[in-house]
């Protein structure tokens, strides 16, 4: 129903969609888009990921996304590579690099909100996307229990990919009497989670 319109006349939406379809014309084997949600809204943002993914299973093409947008890559794609000044410094499945918490990937993925402030505690920051022991926040705080402590969530991310849990959360530690976890037990708390593949380091001021 949008034949007869100029380009003026069509929606972001629309636009993409035409881009889209401009590109499957000549029945290739990769569909190569660049920033294809690029000032779109929420919405639309979701319609086009969609439509790529719904035009990849039927088609059977490889669809290459080029973007900035970490929701994108999370949402639609199995495999990412990072390049930097014209070199690959990361590249693998989308749920293995998410889980490596060494890699430059990690925390643009699964971002970290700011130290929170004003907490009478010692704060960690914690990811355990590549732990085989600690698979969720639950598994952390039932962890500090055993250093007589106790663990509260005060800022994270969760996401599932892959049907895994990959997270990066920060954790107020205090003991039972509500007063920040003494050093030598945060440090045997760190040392414990470092040897069980978790990146664990105390927030700083």
């Amino acid at each position: 129903g949008r034949e007869h319109n100029h380009p003026a006349q069509l929606s972001g939406g629309q636009i993409q969609r035409v881009g889209i379809a401009r590109g499957l014309a000549a029945e290739p084997k990769v569909l190569l888009c660049d920033e294809p949600t690029s000032a779109l809204d929420g919405t639309t943002t979701r319609q086009i990921l969609r439509l790529l993914a719904d035009l990849r299973e039927r088609l059977g093409i490889t669809v290459v996304i080029i973007t900035h947008e970490m929701g994108v890559v999370r949402e639609v794609c199995d495999t990412v590579t990072l390049l930097q000044d014209g070199r690959i410094t990361q590249s693998g499945d989308l749920l293995d690099v998410a889980a490596d918490p060494h890699g430059p990937l990690s925390a643009e993925l699964i971002p970290l909100p700011p130290a929170p402030t004003g907490i009478e505690a010692l704060v960690v920051n914690c990811d355990y996307g590549d732990s085989e022991r600690f698979r969720t926040t639950d598994d952390l705080i039932r962890l500090a229990e055993t250093y007589e402590a106790e663990a509260t969530l005060v800022a994270g991310t969760i996401e599932t990919i892959g049907g895994r849990q990959v997270g990066r959360v920060q954790l107020a530690l205090r003991n039972r009497s509500g007063q920040p976890i003494s050093r030598q037990g945060l440090d045997d708390f760190l040392a414990e989670l470092e040897s069980a593949g978790v990146v664990a380091k105390e927030v700083t001021a």
